[in-house]
């Protein structure tokens, strides 16, 4: 399975992605669990292994890959992995993937997109989350970011 996190709201994204590993981890207590950023010498092919080898002691595993879409060869060695029901592979991405990753919007692959709020929904996502925790800002305050970070 693929799960591609895109989009330019990078707090959003990695809310998000926390959110993912956290269940998998509870979901999945001995899972095996690797970052790969292919911007990074070698990291395609320890992707490539990650998917092909099974693991003694892992039945699930979570791969987490990022810059897939600047990296040549990573659309061949992604879709490697989606006849293995065993690993699920999160793609992270400031913008949609080129089209060559199209595989990953087929079913049961899904995509959340993550654009930049409006001002009015950016206004009540950053209050919602100072009410989260426990914190007291002004509106003012709140306002003077939202137009500080557009966004």
């Amino acid at each position: 399975m693929f799960i591609t996190l895109f989009g330019p709201d990078s707090y959003r994204r990695s809310s998000r992605l926390r959110h993912i590993v956290e269940e998998f981890k509870k979901k999945h207590p001995n899972g095996a669990l690797e970052r790969f950023d292919l911007e990074e010498k070698d990291s395609l092919d320890r992707l490539r292994n990650f998917i092909q080898e099974q693991s003694l002691f892992a039945k699930a595993k979570l791969g987490i890959v990022e810059h897939a879409g600047e990296t040549d060869g990573a659309a061949k060695v992604l879709k490697s992995a989606s006849n293995n029901s065993s690993t699920t592979i999160i793609a992270v991405s400031e913008k949609k993937l080129p089209k060559e990753f199209a595989f990953l919007g087929k079913e049961p692959n899904r995509a959340e997109e993550f654009d930049e709020l409006a001002p009015a929904t950016a206004f009540a996502f950053i209050k919602k989350e100072i009410d989260a925790r426990g914190l007291t800002v002004t509106d003012t305050d709140i306002k003077n970011a939202v137009a500080a970070y557009n966004g």
